[in-house]
């Protein structure tokens, strides 16, 4: 904690204009603390402006709606740090999310109804917080297997046929992607 807030405060006495700084974390299981609440990490408000997760489909992944809500309301995962982020005014982001093909058993696979779930979390936050959202589309051997548009290559293992044309014509359907302000007012 006070690694970053020492750097917290290197950054906002030179950086112009102000940035924001986001605490972010794995959804669902902390690695630390030995407690794996990532709680006790927190480097309290005064140097933290928005907070985010990383949140793919793996350890555990949501085969069914009912896991993946599951997951959603269970510590660690999106409702958990979205309420967190609300009770402290702060903003909240999904720095990394996708389907996880590539996690072998840890991983929900070519999952369109994953892209479909968060994307409905993303449209019921919209305007109300949420800052971003990024598709981590990642192809790379030994990784989590989130492509969904790079041809397979040497160097590019994965492709989630079965996804791939999920996330277009989701986000055209009319969900508003609403960005906001560091302090959770609609911008």
């Amino acid at each position: 904690m006070n690694c970053w807030r020492h750097i917290a405060d290197a950054i906002n006495s030179t950086a112009e204009p102000d940035p924001t700084l986001c605490w972010c974390l794995n959804a669902h299981y902390s690695q630390n603390p030995p407690s794996h609440n990532a709680l006790e990490l927190y480097p309290d408000d005064a140097w933290v402006d928005s907070i985010g997760i990383d949140a793919c489909d793996g350890y555990p992944p949501s085969p069914t709606k009912a896991q993946f809500d599951a997951q959603t309301n269970a510590q660690g995962g999106l409702n958990h740090w979205w309420n967190f982020a609300q009770t402290r005014n702060k903003a909240m982001g999904v720095g990394e999310w996708g389907v996880a093909a590539g996690d072998g058993t840890n991983g929900g696979g070519d999952s369109a109804n994953y892209i479909q779930w968060m994307y409905d979390w993303f449209t019921a936050h919209a305007g109300k917080g949420l800052m971003y959202e990024y598709y981590f589309n990642n192809c790379d051997p030994n990784n989590v297997g989130s492509n969904l548009y790079r041809p397979r290559s040497t160097s590019c293992v994965y492709l989630n046929q079965g996804t791939m044309g999920r996330p277009r014509r989701t986000m055209r359907s009319g969900a508003a992607r609403t960005p906001t302000s560091a302090r959770g007012s609609t911008g």
